[in-house]
């Protein structure tokens, strides 16, 4: 991980306020749109984090609250079960008073879709062997915006504003359990946009 310092002098009052803004990049909580609390970033249930990539294969890290249409979601490592087949996302509110993210108000935020997919080419090789992949083909799966609306936030620093997604495989006979694979991501609501904080 590689931390770029930039600073800036702004004039405060006749003195001088030095300030620093700290970059954190190749994974890691950012400072842009918001900050992820270690107790949803370090999540005991996660088992993995996600990569993201829209429809022509590309690397994303933001994008609209209502349309994840065509994005693929890709587990960081292979899943430990044996005959899973399908994977889907849910979402998260993450919680200060609650310790076990597994009684954070959560909800689905997609169908299930099969893996291994076989396309495009960039997410093909990223995800590998036994990687877990959820394709959004449905219009309307994915909203975000619909998700955050029903959802209540906590506005504590950290939390506030940030959505936990939650990828999970299952199967015939196995149903979607814990742990999860996670991303962490800012909810812009004026924008109307989601921006990937964590990894």
């Amino acid at each position: 991980m590689k931390l770029r310092r930039r600073w800036a002098a702004t004039a405060l009052s006749g003195a001088i306020a030095v300030t620093t803004a700290i970059v954190v990049t190749g994974g890691g909580a950012h400072a842009a749109g918001g900050t992820v609390d270690p107790a949803i970033s370090g999540d005991a249930n996660a088992q993995g984090t996600i990569s993201i990539f829209d429809s022509t294969g590309a690397r994303i890290s933001t994008g609209s609250l209502d349309d994840l249409t065509g994005d693929f979601f890709v587990a960081s490592s292979a899943t430990t079960r044996v005959g899973t087949t399908k994977a889907f996302l849910q979402a998260a509110t993450p919680n200060h008073t609650i310790a076990d993210s597994s009684l954070w108000f959560s909800a689905g935020l997609t169908g299930a879709s099969v893996w291994p997919v076989t396309t495009p080419a960039s997410v093909v090789a990223a995800a590998g062997a036994g990687v877990p992949v959820v394709h959004v083909t449905a219009a309307g799966d994915g909203s975000l915006g619909g998700f955050y609306a029903s959802s209540v936030n906590d506005p504590t620093a950290g939390f506030n504003n940030i959505v936990q997604l939650r990828l999970e495989d299952s199967g015939p006979g196995k149903p979607a359990d814990m742990p999860f694979w996670q991303a962490d991501v800012y909810i812009d609501t004026t924008a109307g946009t989601w921006t990937q904080l964590y990894p």
